[in-house]
């Protein structure tokens, strides 16, 4: 089972829980005590979640969740866990960008080289490249999604450079 729950801003978070016959054999074994599902349940609660956490759900290990890859995208709507799609979309830029901003940094030791040697073909060549590394993210920054398979069809892959 696992306990999923949402907190003050608006975070997802998923706790999981042993299975409730190891935990009763472990507390058997401990201290001579024995719990029902529920007792196993509301003591895990009680430990394991943040009071002030809201819209406490127990689901199933088979619970099929969102993309993980956008986890600080996700969205609780009562047992429902969707995807925030434009805040997905943000992550995505995020990164993209920061991958850009690496190899933009890598042209930037290069231009400086070619500028040194006075390689006039060499200096235009990197400053296109570096034109063509920060357009790269636009045509995701205009999408408006409308799903995570679009979000990640949309994205640069930034490999060709």
């Amino acid at each position: 089972m696992k306990i999923i729950y949402s907190m003050s801003d608006n975070s997802v978070r998923v706790a999981s829980l042993p299975k409730a016959e190891i935990f009763t054999k472990y507390m058997l074994h401990a201290n001579g005590a024995s719990f029902t599902e529920q007792e196993f349940l509301d003591l895990n609660l009680k430990k394991g979640i943040p009071e002030d956490a809201l819209n406490i759900n127990v689901v199933d290990d088979d619970f099929q969740f969102p993309d993980i890859d956008f986890r600080c995208a996700w969205l609780q709507i009562d047992k429902l866990l969707t995807i925030d799609l434009e805040k997905a979309k943000e992550i995505q830029l995020m990164r993209v960008r920061a991958k850009r901003d690496l190899l933009i940094a890598k042209y930037d030791g290069l231009q400086l080289r070619a500028i040194d040697l006075e390689d006039k073909e060499l200096i235009l060549k990197i400053k296109n490249i570096k034109q063509q590394l920060r357009d790269a993210p636009e045509k995701l920054k205009a999408l408006i999604p409308s799903s995570i398979e679009e979000i990640k069809a949309t994205t640069p892959s930034l490999e060709e450079f």
